[in-house]
């Protein structure tokens, strides 16, 4: 390495650390891969061999009867509200609308028009709004990840109007 230039040990010292953070993002990443493995196989009991080619449906199913065999997870009846009816009600709707919860807000960005996204090229502006998978990318990255927390879930901050100027500042 001495007789190295200084730009080309920068580099290799970067490509080193990049490696590195790799490493441990992926050894970190293990343990959350680790949980959904067993909640399918152990859990849900589908089989590795089956994991391609269940059907929705069954998924579904299976989820129905894990939820009724395990009714001490949820809120007991006595003190059911209207928000806690909608967290432990569970249909095939229902678990697509969790999974797709930041894809709907941004899909609902969209068609609000609150993004404009047309091209201000003469040709292009009645053509409608123009998205590349990396602009896709970078707004899901900058504006859904300021609105969810580490958990999934709409900051409630969002929710009332009076904190516009910190989510502005944000």
């Amino acid at each position: 390495m001495r007789e190295m230039s200084g730009t080309a040990t920068f580099f290799q010292w970067m490509i080193v650390f990049f490696c590195v953070y790799k490493l441990v993002s992926y050894l970190m990443d293990a343990r959350r891969l680790i949980d959904m493995y067993n909640f399918y196989t152990h859990l849900l009991a589908i089989p590795d061999s089956d994991m391609q080619t269940i059907s929705w449906q069954d998924v579904v199913g299976r989820l129905m009867v894990l939820r009724d065999a395990n009714p001490n997870t949820s809120e007991s009846i006595k003190n059911r509200n209207w928000t806690n009816v909608a967290k432990q009600r569970m249909d095939a709707h229902d678990i697509c609308n969790r999974l797709m919860r930041r894809e709907n807000y941004l899909i609902a960005l969209f068609n609000k028009e609150v993004l404009d996204l047309t091209v201000p090229l003469p040709f292009f502006r009645n053509r409608g709004p123009m998205l590349t998978r990396t602009l896709e990318w970078n707004l899901s990255q900058c504006i859904l990840d300021f609105a969810f927390n580490d958990q999934g879930q709409f900051r409630q901050l969002f929710l009332n109007g009076t904190h516009r100027k910190a989510l502005s500042e944000g």
